[in-house]
């Protein structure tokens, strides 16, 4: 009887655990199929978000499929449309995407730039709003991540490698392999490439021969088995023979895979026929990475290639994440990305630069011509594959018509706001790359044209929004490989195009095919022939005859734009806005009247004055104030051809002050007429690239890290960021000086000036040439000695990944002159500034010693007998307000320049791009309405309260700098300001010379032009 009921007991109990978990498992069915779908589309819905609405479990995906039918059987549609003819007489539609993508065109078209919609229980956020796309590639939250779908659905092919997984994995992953692909790294790898790509062109040529000098190749096998030897020598040490069964079985299971559809709740687990082919190949691929990776440790080879990278990452895996992802999965899944994006990818786009080589000639031509008078028929090396611009423009348009991946997708791992729009945690976002590839509205009315001459001025000149160019991918997830994919690509056609000359063949028919990547469906075929001897040679002389006449007629035009069109058209939209200014003269613009304006402030200024005039900016800037009054606290003038919008209109600051767009950047001037002493370095660049400087270079200022500053010495800054004392960086800083001085003589703006050889420019180029080798000397003796985590180590490091992250908008600029322009900044903005500051500190303190006699007798309050530290510093009120107040009278930059990158809107003004904006700081911090009828006089007690009490409007105060591209070092300076002077007041007492002649003038900065000479006793 007990034996029955505790039978019935245990039958009621597994009954109820059945029951409870069915219903725990409806629930959760109910939750992800029903419940949270519709959860999101209406948080969407109620910002006005709409979309197709979706069926149950399938989702938009019978939609989808009964589009893409009409599409084909109506004859392509808009592709058929859009057919355009190839100069060799094919027909070649590059508007592919309404064609493969019909349905996205349709729903963009009813529903508008963002809309939603699913394929199966995978719910996504459709944006092709450019505003929108750049705020999302501008992201650098670990809360926008990869979708979860990708290692789920497409698992078997990417598991939870680099290009699927997110957050902290991420991260890791990201480290370990980033710096296998950094531009130094790859420019190693270019013999392997040549090697790889001469084996197989030498197979090409015995076919050739064979079928009687010209044959029909097709191309896709072969880019890929080039492709795959590639990456297996570059990254995992082995030759294509150990990895093509890898290579096979993995182009098998991504097209086994594209067949399914994605997103069906449960779908994957079934045993259909594509899914046990599927897990077959996994299990196959699986077991050979492990096998290669097996007999690497046997081995017990320490290379440092990739491959020893990810085991070495996978071994210091275990406090990330572990209990996700096994060791030997980690290693699996990152070997498989890499196997398939740089090899899969790299195949694919070679094969879509060839037939548009081959269906336009005349770029064949061009390119050839380009490659030949380069190389002089020697194999391509790194320093040549950076010359070849025409070959490059055309890697960037066929990348723009087709790349390879179609989609960058994220995933808003928690709520995330973008603009208006918060996107709901779990949405996933879909951005499709060949819709703003192929924009009008973006590219011109030939975006669906291949004209690599769009590129001849980079990306951004390509482009109205550069984000909207993306073909590895965008922000913090950019492609990892780009810089390898690129010098692959280069060298594979520099060496086709050496040798052969190919054109379509009959065989070839263009359909391109979305395959999780886009190929070509049915392949490419060409028509091949080795160049004739001298062929290439006289094609070469045309092009550059050409080329030269070409270059004339459009040197005329450019003159045309930038003498007379482009200033003329910025004047007028101001004008158009009631803004005004003094009429220029041609070439030099408002510089004569300037310097004239300053010889007449100069020859009436009182030479009797008694005591310091504190008022200097109306005589060194005299012209500022003249039409300030003329034409009101916003105006336009010129310096030769610079347009510049004066902005002395507080209301005006304060916007821009507050303003985080990366289209308010710096002038290009700074780093074209200043480039000799600013370059490419934080004070002088904009966009992407200064952001990325900024990240490396502030973290290195913060308050934590100068609170063990006590050095008196003039070597400050070069102990503590360059490991170095003054002695060694004693040339430079003298060189800088002399340079500075030069320069500050010299006319910014007038067109061609800097690169006439006067006796100004010669001493320029000559002192620019010096500091450039001394401090690479210095940097190399560093690298050599000692690995040291400082400022300059920082450096080192962030010029590694200087162009890695920013879709080449920052290509033009190679590591040394990344450590250069970054160190010339540092040693001029933290040595020069910091010095001239000093100088006129102990002068005001000379001029009023009740105040001197304060800060002293503060000091020995606050440190008795004993030195400052950093504790210590705090205390001492009086001296940062004596601090604040010198700053105020004498900042180090009296103006303060901004340039409008693109179109941007301040209150009611835009600003048009390219327009230059000058904020007066000088006269701003000396404006009576707003510090009060003693503004040009020397009184600390107004920021005994702070900033916020010393002036009306505390945005008038900016010695600094303001908004985000606040000087990083202030923190530094300030600390280094404080010990100088607690160290100088705590020794001697001081007065003016009569020997000193009061006389601040602008030499890039604000200097005393006699120097500063004090009478010193010991105290």
């Amino acid at each position: 009887m007990e034996a029955e009921q505790m039978m019935m007991m245990v039958v009621k109990i597994t009954f109820s655990v059945i029951s409870t978990g069915f219903l725990a498992l409806l629930l959760h069915l109910y939750n992800c199929l029903i419940l949270r779908p519709k959860r999101h589309r209406s948080q969407l819905r109620n910002q006005g978000i709409r979309g197709p609405p979706p069926s149950f479990m399938l989702g938009n995906i019978p939609e989808i499929k009964r589009i893409m039918q009409e599409n084909h059987g109506g004859g392509g549609g808009a592709a058929a449309a859009a057919q355009s003819r190839s100069d060799s007489g094919a027909v070649i539609a590059h508007d592919w995407p309404s064609n493969v993508f019909a349905h996205l065109e349709k729903w963009r078209d009813i529903y508008g730039p963002v809309f939603v919609y699913s394929t199966g229980n995978i719910h996504l956020l459709s944006i092709t709003g450019v505003d929108l796309v750049k705020e999302i590639t501008l992201c650098t939250s670990l809360h926008l991540g990869k979708p979860d779908y990708l290692s789920k659905d497409l698992g078997p092919l990417l598991g939870q490698g680099i290009l699927s997984s997110s957050g902290p994995i991420w991260s890791h992953q990201r480290k370990i392999i980033a710096p296998e692909f950094y531009l130094d790294k790859v420019k190693g790898m270019v013999d392997l490439m040549v090697e790889a790509t001469i084996s197989t062109l030498k197979s090409w040529e015995c076919r050739i021969e064979s079928q009687g000098g010209v044959a029909d190749i097709w191309i896709d096998e072969d880019m890929r088995s080039l492709s795959g030897d590639v990456i297996s020598r570059a990254c995992f040490g082995s030759s294509y023979t150990k990895g093509e069964e890898i290579f096979s079985n993995l182009k098998t299971l991504q097209k086994t895979m594209s067949k399914g559809n994605i997103g069906i709740p449960g779908l994957r687990y079934m045993p259909t026929k594509n899914n046990r082919e599927v897990w077959k190949l996994e299990k196959e691929i699986d077991s050979t990475i492990l096998e290669v990776v097996n007999q690497r440790i046997e081995q017990g080879t320490q290379d440092k290639d990739l491959l020893q990278m990810i085991l070495e990452g996978a071994e210091s895996y275990g406090g990330i994440a572990s209990n996700m992802v096994s060791r030997d999965k980690f290693i699996v899944d990152n070997c498989k990305n890499i196997y398939f994006a740089g090899h899969e990818t790299t195949a694919i786009t070679a094969s879509w630069s060839l037939m548009l080589l081959a269906a336009y000639p005349e770029w064949q031509d061009r390119t050839r011509a380009e490659v030949l008078e380069i190389c002089e028929h020697r194999v391509p090396d790194a320093n040549m594959l950076r010359s070849m611009k025409t070959l490059t423009m055309v890697i960037q348009e066929t990348l723009r018509l087709y790349p390879p991946a179609v989609f960058v997708i994220r995933q808003a791992l928690q709520d995330i706001k973008f603009k208006d729009i918060v996107v709901p945690g779990g949405m996933n976002i879909q951005i499709p790359i060949p819709a703003l590839q192929q924009d009008t509205d973006l590219w011109g009315s030939d975006a669906h044209n291949f004209n690599p001459e769009r590129f001849s001025n980079g990306i951004l000149g390509a482009c109205k929004f550069p984000q909207a160019y993306m073909p590895f991918g965008a922000g913090a997830r950019t492609c990892v490989g780009q810089h390898f994919a690129m010098t692959e690509l280069k060298v594979i056609l520099s060496l086709i195009l050496s040798k052969f000359s190919f054109s379509l063949s009959p065989a070839y028919h263009h359909s391109p095919a979305f395959r999780l990547v886009v190929e070509p469906g049915h392949g490419v075929c060409l028509h091949i022939r080795p160049l004739e001897e001298g062929e290439g040679g006289e094609l070469a002389e045309m092009v550059i005859l050409s080329a030269v006449i070409g270059g004339v007629v459009g040197l005329l035009f450019y003159l045309y734009n930038l003498l007379l069109l482009r200033p003329k058209l910025l004047r007028s939209k101001l004008q158009k806005q009631g803004i005004s200014g003094p009429s220029p003269s041609f070439f030099l613009g408002n510089i004569p009247e300037m310097k004239r304006i300053q010889l007449q402030v100069s020859t009436q200024k009182d030479k009797n004055k008694v005591g310091l005039d504190h008022d200097w900016p109306s005589t060194v800037f005299p012209f500022v104030e003249k039409w300030k009054n003329e034409y009101g606290p916003m105006f336009v003038y010129s310096t030769g051809n610079l347009q510049i919008l004066c902005v002395a209109d507080i209301e005006m600051v304060k916007e821009m002050c507050i303003c985080t767009s990366l289209n308010l950047g710096k002038p290009s001037y700074m780093s074209k007429e200043r480039g000799p002493i600013l370059g490419n370095g934080i004070i002088s660049s904009s966009g992407p690239f200064w952001a990325h400087q900024r990240k490396i270079i502030a973290p290195e200022f913060y308050l934590d890290k100068v609170k063990d500053l006590r050095s008196l010495a003039a070597d400050i800054i070069s102990r503590a960021c360059f490991g170095s004392n003054y002695s060694k960086g004693q040339e430079i800083f003298v060189r800088l000086g002399s340079l500075q001085k030069i320069m500050s003589k010299g006319m910014v703006g007038v067109p061609g000036l800097r690169y006439l050889p006067s006796k100004n420019n010669r001493e320029i180029w000559k002192l620019e040439r010096e500091i450039n080798l001394m401090i690479l000397k210095a940097v190399k003796q560093r690298v050599e000695a000692s690995k040291e985590k400082d400022f300059l180590q920082r450096i080192l490091e962030g010029a590694k990944s200087s162009v890695h992250d920013y879709n080449g908008l920052s290509s033009e600029i190679s590591q040394d002159k990344f450590i250069v322009d970054n160190c010339k900044s540092m040693y001029f903005a933290g040595h020069e500034t910091s010095a001239i500051t000093t100088s006129w500190v102990l002068l005001l303190l000379a001029a009023h010693p009740e105040w001197q006699a304060r800060v002293r007798a503060e000091l020995v309050e606050v440190c008795g007998d004993g030195l400052p530290d950093a504790d210590l510093l705090p205390n001492l009120k009086t001296m940062t307000t004596v601090i604040q107040e010198t700053l105020r009278l004498y900042p180090p930059v009296g103006l303060l320049p901004r340039e409008a990158l693109q179109d941007i809107k301040f209150k009611d003004i835009v600003i048009p791009k390219g327009m230059g904006i000058r904020i007066p700081i000088a006269m701003l911090q000396q404006d009576p309405d707003l510090w009060g009828p003693d503004s040009h006089q020397f009184n600390p007690e107004r920021f005994a309260h702070g900033i916020s009490a010393a002036c009306k409007i505390p945005q008038a105060y900016m010695p600094f700098g303001s908004g985000p591209r606040i000087c990083a070092g202030q923190h530094f300076a300030m600390t280094e300001l404080k010990v100088m002077l607690s160290l100088i007041l705590s020794k001697f007492c001081f007065s003016v010379s009569p020997k000193y002649h009061h006389s601040p003038v602008y030499r890039l900065v604000v200097v005393p032009e006699h120097g500063v000479n004090l009478y010193v006793t010991r105290v």
